[in-house]
């Protein structure tokens, strides 16, 4: 139905937002250093501070969705994540552009509780199991391709890239005409952080939880080292760098493609 084709335009589009939040940011790096005139360990505060906010929040955004809604988290969540993100553009120094990376991170810990979710309400069965996939289709697409222009728009200007975000707006108000609201009805704030503590008893869960724990760690602290890496010890141009990390999104959907053509084959 049209209703449920512009609802997941919403929901592809906030996934993609969220996950660009730290993909389009690392090939910058390099650019902020020359031109802001500042070393390794403070420009990489620019990912830390970005994602230290969803270790208390995402978890709190997950429950107000959960119990009270999504639409008014999706909009005000994008609206920031926008806003806050194109300001640093205008930062005049890294201290400003911190603190603005800072609110552009409280913005994403609620908007990436809602990514899959969203999918969730919109769909259900083998349906949803084919949006899930084509979610993360799109994820590695814009994974691919937005560093490439971001490390081409860096070579111009370390700020120009983060206009970019200023594209994540219009979402903002289309969520608030396009999204159905879901809310989990009769529940309680009580009830649900008790059946978190009982699904955290589960060493499924926690081993589950412990793998997507070290993957981020790996993947935010490597994705941050090597543009620097390739910048100040091999002198490699920005735009070269995009590229570079480009190649991660283009491997990661080859190995996403294989692992499900076996999965088919199993279940054939």
């Amino acid at each position: 139905p049209p209703a449920v084709q512009r609802s997941l335009v919403v929901a592809y589009a906030t996934s993609v937002a969220s996950i660009m939040g730290v993909n389009l940011v690392y090939p910058l790096l390099p650019a902020m250093m020359q031109q802001l005139g500042v070393d390794e360990t403070s420009v990489s505060l620019m990912v830390t501070v970005y994602t230290a906010p969803a270790i208390v929040l995402a978890p709190i955004a997950g429950i107000v969705a959960d119990l009270y809604g999504r639409k008014r988290l999706l909009f005000w969540g994008m609206l920031l994540f926008g806003l806050a993100g194109a300001s640093v553009a205008l930062a005049p120094t890294l201290e400003w552009a911190l603190a603005l990376r800072f609110l552009q991170g409280v913005a994403s810990s609620v908007l990436f509780p809602l990514t899959i979710v969203l999918l969730s309400d919109l769909l259900e069965g083998d349906q949803e199991t084919s949006a899930q996939g084509l979610k993360v289709v799109l994820d590695r697409v814009a994974t691919a391709t937005l560093p490439v222009a971001a490390g081409a728009l860096a070579a111009v200007a370390w700020n120009a890239a983060y206009y970019l975000y200023v594209f994540t707006i219009p979402i903002a108000f289309l969520s608030l005409w396009w999204t159905p609201e879901r809310r989990r009805p009769g529940g309680s704030v009580a009830g649900y952080f008790r059946s978190m503590l009982a699904a955290g008893g589960n060493r499924k869960i926690l081993a589950a939880y412990g793998a997507g724990f070290l993957r981020f760690f790996l993947d935010y602290g490597y994705f941050t080292y090597v543009p620097i890496y390739l910048a100040v010890s091999r002198g490699t141009p920005p735009v070269v760098v995009g590229q570079v990390l480009a190649c991660y999104a283009v491997g990661a959907m080859i190995t996403a493609s294989q692992r499900s053509e076996e999965h088919t084959s199993e279940l054939q």
